[in-house]
């Protein structure tokens, strides 16, 4: 069964992050400190490092507020899975090791959970601005502007910068391990809509990614 946490002076519902880790040196103390300074108030930060032979498990241990969870490299679903499993929150947000949130992140997808969006993602923007890094955000550009209007009934949506409430993880299940290069978010997304759970999407609660290099 599930317990659901909401502290009783703010009313406003537990939330777990999610960031699955795997060789994130590079650019995981940059994405956890800016999780770890978010303004509010009630909210859990779980990391689970994949397997990962350099450094991750060494920063992960520095963020005192981190819960990590160490497994054998499985890959990114489930990744993700076990955290679902030991998260405490009634609103999980997914992340990746090599993203950043800004002022308000948490908030935000809270705030739009609360009107109803169980299924919540937002705008991905260029964290590094090499070349290939740009080439990258405009061959989804489209998709992802930030100028677009609000969206009730998304066909699909990233793995990153969404927010998904428990009552969706009980109704649909969670991300297929089967999948563990690319694409689990899409079959997510489709197992979503042919159950008639609607995706929705707010271009205004951004996110900045570390796109490809080559």
């Amino acid at each position: 069964f599930f317990l659901v946490f909401m502290d009783r002076k703010t009313r406003s519902p537990w939330v777990t992050v999610v960031v699955p880790c795997y060789n994130a040196e590079r650019t995981l103390r940059a994405c956890m400190e800016s999780i770890v300074t978010q303004d509010y108030p009630n909210y859990e930060i779980i990391a689970v490092d994949d397997g990962s032979r350099d450094s991750t498990k060494t920063i992960l241990e520095s963020f005192s507020q981190v819960k990590i969870i160490s497994q054998s490299n499985q890959g990114a679903a489930a990744a993700r899975n076990g955290a679902f499993a030991q998260g405490k929150g009634e609103i999980f947000l997914l992340l990746d090791s090599d993203a950043k949130i800004f002022p308000g992140w948490i908030r935000a997808h809270v705030k739009r959970q609360a009107q109803g969006h169980r299924v919540l993602g937002g705008s991905v923007i260029p964290w590094n601005d090499t070349f290939w890094g740009l080439c990258d955000y405009y061959s989804t550009w489209y998709e992802y502007y930030p100028q677009k209007p609000f969206q009730e009934n998304r066909w699909q949506i990233s793995s990153t910068n969404v927010s998904i409430h428990r009552s969706v993880i009980q109704e649909a299940g969670v991300f297929d391990t089967r999948l563990t290069r690319t694409c689990e978010d899409a079959e997510y997304c489709n197992r979503l809509t042919k159950m008639g759970i609607r995706i929705a999407f707010d271009p205004y609660i951004l996110m900045a990614h570390h796109a490809r290099e080559t």
